[in-house]
């Protein structure tokens, strides 16, 4: 705990994640001094705060920003639930890319996005996304992008049978688990195939990876 660093306005904080240079960004409904959704960028050396873009969520409650991962190259990918993100709005939907130095990667448009719930880079610039359900029906899917955004088709991509998906870890060995909403607790193999139920009771709303390689999840 930092008693010398206090953030303003501050409200719930999805996710974070750390860059080469030592520094974090934060996201979820962490607000700017105008009120706007941020991406915000922590120097815990300096102590230094910097907002790199503002966002448009979609409905008043949904938080923006929900998912963060370093990719290989520095570059930072986030996904969430939102429109359209700085002055080129709405043309970003629900999965952008920031480079290194923090700039928007114009270049980078994934298809068929829907709400991130979770990313976790791989090796290459590639990472997995697990797409929650979209509003016009209940499946979810997990799907490997490449690094420029494309889909990786070497993947099987999972898709859910009942209400979506959410919560999603993946150990050292490639092993992916993740949450199925009415479904319990499910794995897969690196590659997408070999979906097996592990735990059916009910709701597995987050899935974590322990430094031990063991797998934690809330029922």
């Amino acid at each position: 705990l930092r008693s010398d660093i206090m953030f303003t306005n501050v409200r719930p904080i999805l996710d974070v994640a750390a860059l080469p240079d030592g520094t974090f960004v934060a996201g979820g409904w962490f607000e700017d001094y105008l009120g706007l959704n941020v991406i915000t960028k922590l120097n815990l050396t300096t102590l230094q705060v910097s907002h790199l873009t503002s966002l448009m969520p979609v409905g008043f409650n949904e938080p923006g920003f929900r998912t963060i991962a370093t990719l290989t190259d520095g570059s930072f990918v986030v996904g969430g639930s939102f429109a359209g993100i700085g002055p080129v709005a709405p043309n970003f939907i629900n999965l952008v890319r920031f480079l290194p130095n923090g700039v928007l990667d114009t270049a980078f448009r994934p298809a068929n996005t829907n709400n991130i719930s979770k990313i976790i880079a791989q090796p290459g610039g590639k990472f997995l996304a697990l797409r929650a359900q979209d509003i016009a029906g209940p499946i979810g899917y997990i799907t490997r992008y490449n690094a420029d955004g494309t889909v990786d088709n070497t993947f099987s991509q999972i898709s859910s049978s009942n209400n979506g998906f959410w919560g999603m870890a993946q150990q050292t060995n490639g092993t992916i688990w993740y949450g199925a909403n009415g479904d319990g607790l499910r794995k897969a193999n690196s590659d997408g195939t070999g979906a097996t139920p592990v735990d059916t009771n009910g709701f597995a709303g987050k899935v974590f990876v322990a430094q031990d390689d063991r797998i934690y999840y809330a029922p």
